[in-house]
């Protein structure tokens, strides 16, 4: 071997090629850096996939249910008053026909119209539809449907509304 300016190893000549250990561990560090930086991203855009996946199948779920309940005749469509029920006048705002002003689900007797459970592609959903009246309107009924599920231990609900009239089909 032949020693160059004093050094055991001869230092590296212009156009030798060949790379320091020192920059390939650069390199290496800064493609585990970037890999890790892409696993992070690819992570949370398949978890923020999964919750729009969750929401798109609820609110499907619950125009669905809403819709179902606008094809039924008039009188077919359950009914609970709405009440001054204590438990209700503590939690919820009531305005002056004593019916609570939606969003809220707090009926007389703690009843709903319809609580099903539901198992989607996605997981599990809890459908609530709750059919009130709508202040000022004598032959109009609000159809509320709520439905709920949990993402990664988090509650989550969809809330859709409608307004059904009470109109005769010919």
């Amino acid at each position: 071997m032949r020693q160059t300016r004093g050094h055991a190893f001869p230092s590296r000549r212009a156009g030798e090629e060949g790379a320091s250990l020192v920059e390939v561990l650069v390199t290496v560090a800064l493609l585990a850096t970037a890999f890790l930086a892409l696993a992070q991203v690819a992570t949370a855009s398949l978890l923020s996939l999964r919750g729009s996946a969750d929401r798109t199948t609820a609110v499907a779920i619950a125009t669905e249910a809403v819709e179902a309940s606008r094809q039924l005749p008039w009188h077919d469509l359950g009914l609970h008053q709405v009440t001054h029920a204590a438990r209700c006048a503590q939690s919820f705002p009531v305005d002056v026909a004593g019916t609570l002003r939606e969003p809220t689900l707090c009926l007389a007797d703690g009843g709903v119209t319809d609580t099903l459970p539901f198992t989607g592609r996605n997981g599990d959903y809890e459908v609530e539809t709750v059919v009130t009246t709508v202040p000022s309107y004598t032959n109009a009924r609000r159809v509320t449907t709520v439905v709920r599920w949990e993402d990664r231990g988090r509650h989550r609900e969809v809330r859709t509304s409608s307004v059904v009239a009470g109109v005769e089909r010919g």
